[in-house]
């Protein structure tokens, strides 16, 4: 505004745009500034002329000294630690004579005394000449991310100590399926480095009638992010194939993506032969059972069918399909406080065989029974013998019938020993029947 005689004369023009544009730099500087504070970052320069260090606020509060304080190169090269000044001058010198930049790791020693871990990035600063004039850069407080860092480098050692302590194959993997990790047993079983192990490269120690399988099973975890288990043949230094159980589980984050499979192998290899054996004695103890005449079943400590030979189904006429893991009483109930019940429990409780014979009335059958006891429970073997009893119920008839007659009745055997003397044999010659039976006939009777 300009006054005059005439009056006042003023000029003006819209700054609107202007303004709006140092509000927007000021935003700008605040985010940043913000920034900065947050991420521990700020920035430097070194006037080579004056060898005068400026530093930004955060580079300040990092270094523990008032805002707006300026530093010779000597005294901020003095604020790194001992062991790290040689390592900060040196590629500070080469930056100025050939403009190399650097970006380093180092620690330094505030003015209160603090240790800390600094990110210190440099690069030379150009005149117009191409002359370096200065250095420039930023620097950043790392303390937090190395201590992180070393806290994972000791969760790592200590899972490896872990690790080579087992007396199993430990490895570990990255999401994608390569073996980034294996315990030092692998190593020296398989006679390979861990570098021919790493990756895929365990799949070259794996049989080959087994490596299709493992592919789709591994591949299928990968994808689904499911646990990992599968047996395989993994092959020794010495050429000899032993089998394994590998299993393995994903760690995710939590987002649940998964950031790491870790997995074990165990040889098992003695426990699948002694299976095999095993089921190879099983299959032989069943035939030899099925074979024998006598029908036969194995009962549990609870009493429960746990094998029946076909001679036993005949017999008890009963599928053992039924039976099996069925309770004995339940199943024949008539036996429940008979005889039968009453052998079986003394056998079970004192350990003893039991030898009987028993009459089964549902069946109208009589079987001669063997029971013997064992911690796996009771063995019974029985047979049929209703016929043998019919027919010594029959003789026993016919021998009262013969001992009723009123006349002299003896029977001999092919040694011409006695087995049978009536009570007219008695009357007749005197001696009684338990003198002379399994005695010669002619001591008796023919004698002089």
């Amino acid at each position: 505004a300009y006054p005059s005689a005439e009056g006042l004369t003023v000029y003006f023009h819209d700054a609107t745009g202007r303004r709006a544009t140092e509000q927007r730099l000021r935003a700008r500087e605040h985010i940043l500034g913000v920034a900065g504070r947050m991420a521990r970052i700020g920035g430097w320069s070194v006037d080579l002329a004056s060898r005068q260090v400026t530093w930004s606020d955060e580079v300040c509060d990092i270094h523990d000294v008032p805002r707006g304080t300026s530093v010779r190169l000597d005294e901020a090269i003095a604020f790194y630690a001992p062991e790290w000044r040689p390592v900060i001058e040196d590629h500070f010198t080469r930056c100025i004579e050939t403009g190399a930049p650097y970006d380093l790791h180092l620690e330094v020693i505030t003015a209160k005394g603090r240790r800390l871990w600094v990110r210190s990035i440099g690069e030379a600063v150009h005149d117009a000449a191409g002359t370096i004039v200065g250095l420039q850069g930023a620097f950043q407080d790392i303390t937090q991310q190395k201590r992180a860092e070393e806290a994972l480098e000791e969760s790592k050692r200590r899972f490896r100590e872990l690790a080579e302590s087992m007396p199993l194959i430990v490895w570990s993997a990255e999401p994608d399926g390569a073996v980034d990790f294996q315990t030092r047993n692998l190593r020296e079983y398989s006679g390979l480095s861990a570098d021919a192990l790493a990756g895929d490269g365990w799949l070259q120690v794996l049989h080959s009638d087994d490596v299709d399988a493992v592919r789709a099973a591994w591949g299928h975890s990968l994808a689904t992010g499911e646990p990992y288990q599968v047996e395989f043949r993994i092959r020794r230094a010495d050429g000899v194939y032993r089998w394994h159980l590998t299993r393995a589980l994903p760690f995710r984050d939590r987002a649940g993506t998964v950031r790491k499979w870790y997995g074990s192998a165990t040889d098992i290899h003695d426990q699948l032969e002694l299976k095999r054996e095993a089921e190879v004695l099983a299959q032989r103890l069943t035939t030899t059972l099925e074979s024998i005449t006598d029908a036969f079943y194995l009962l549990t400590p609870e009493w429960t069918f746990a094998f029946l030979n076909n001679e036993a189904e005949r017999l008890l006429e009963r599928r053992r399909q039924d039976l099996l893991g069925r309770r004995l009483w339940e199943e024949f109930p008539a036996t429940v406080g008979s005889e039968l019940e009453a052998r079986f429990r003394l056998a079970a409780r004192d350990g003893t065989t039991g030898a009987f014979r028993y009459f089964y009335a549902p069946l109208g059958r009589w079987f001669d029974v063997r029971a013997y006891p064992s911690s796996a429970g009771l063995a019974v073997y029985f047979r049929d013998v209703s016929a043998e009893r019919l027919a010594e119920l029959r003789l026993r008839e016919q021998a009262e019938l013969l001992d009723r007659a009123q006349d002299a009745i003896i029977v001999r055997d092919l040694q011409h020993r006695l087995v049978f003397w009536n009570a007219g044999a008695e009357r007749l010659y005197g001696w009684a029947r338990h003198e002379v039976l399994g005695r010669p006939i002619d001591e008796l009777i023919y004698g002089d």
